[in-house]
């Protein structure tokens, strides 16, 4: 099968905020460093930029995309398994990018983003297939991607902007087909993060050899995840996780982000782990760069390479 150039870019139908594909070729250096080319794991998926961008570039073989949120996990187990429904179901929306007031008034984006809005909200009786396509419509129509946040252009879309600004239809079905003739390769789950974790450790995930497996932990923002997710992570859960790590995972290879806190630094304050801090861009809710921590087993081989400068956190700063 082809593979496409290994980028940074954004490859995935879904737009998440905090998401992680701006460091796809630091994680695909990463892989290089510890020999991986087998499975690469995401517990906590949410768009999975990184994920899918190392799919489709041919650099793993598998990958296991996890996440809590039933919309998201709805909507990577119906790409994967009925494509053919959420394409037929994105060229049936009444509008994209190019569709004008004129043709598609403010009062008819409005009503339709409201529709979509309620049936995902309010009504949980539905297939898999429907949840995924509005959670999907959501995505692509909500400001920054947040399912809770509202529409583009607010609620009077008689703006420059409005729910179709990021609605590429026709590019969007070309993200969802290149995924799914890769459907083979890509295992959905819908497991709370440190539950997935301990499968993985005790060997109840199917397929995974330790030793050619790397995993990408990368939780709900610790301080703005109750905002920005639906299945924001609690201090318990972001605990659970770290010590699903920490006690049964340190001979495995992975690496974990989140933003810097306190919190965060005191879960992780483990003599076994390489600590570190770099820069990352985000896009949502606050604009710019800002520090996160990055932590790995000291059996893993991590260092700075392409837009991830490490700073080792014990020479760092402290908060």
């Amino acid at each position: 099968m082809t593979s496409i150039t290994l980028t940074n870019g954004s490859r995935t139908p879904l737009r998440y905020p905090g998401g992680k594909g701006k460091v796809t070729r630091y994680v695909a250096h990463l892989l290089d460093l510890n020999g991986v080319d087998g499975t690469y794991i995401e517990p906590f998926a949410g768009g999975a930029g990184v994920a899918v961008n190392l799919l489709l570039a041919g650099r793993v073989k598998r990958i296991i995309i996890n996440d809590l949120d039933h919309g998201v996990s709805s909507f990577w187990h119906t790409l994967t398994h009925e494509k053919s429904t959420l394409i037929d179901a994105i060229k049936r929306v009444p509008f994209d990018t190019h569709t004008s007031l004129d043709e598609f008034t403010a009062d008819e984006r409005f009503r339709y983003w409201r529709s979509v809005h309620d049936r995902y909200v309010r009504d949980e009786d539905r297939s898999m297939e429907d949840i995924a396509f509005d959670f999907f419509m959501l995505n692509r129509m909500n400001v920054s991607g947040i399912i809770k946040g509202g529409p583009i252009g607010g609620y009077s879309q008689s703006g420059k902007y409005n729910i179709g600004a990021r609605f590429n239809k026709d590019e969007l079905i070309r993200r969802i087909d290149a995924i799914a003739t890769r459907s083979d390769s890509i295992m959905v789950r819908n497991d709370e993060g440190s539950h997935f974790c301990s499968r993985l450790f005790r060997g109840e995930i199917p397929g995974v050899q330790q030793s050619n497996t790397f995993m990408f932990v990368d939780p709900p923002y610790y301080r703005q995840g109750r905002n920005l997710y639906n299945s924001y992570a609690t201090d318990k859960i972001h605990d659970l996780v770290a010590r699903e790590l920490l006690e049964h995972g340190l001979e495995w290879n992975w690496i974990v982000t989140y933003d810097d806190e306190p919190f965060i630094r005191d879960t992780y304050d483990c003599e076994q782990l390489q600590k570190y801090r770099y820069d990352i861009t985000y896009s949502a809710n606050k604009r710019g760069k800002f520090k996160e921590l990055l932590y790995s087993p000291e059996g893993t081989k991590v260092e700075s390479y392409d837009n991830v400068q490490l700073e080792p956190l014990d020479t760092a700063s402290c908060l």
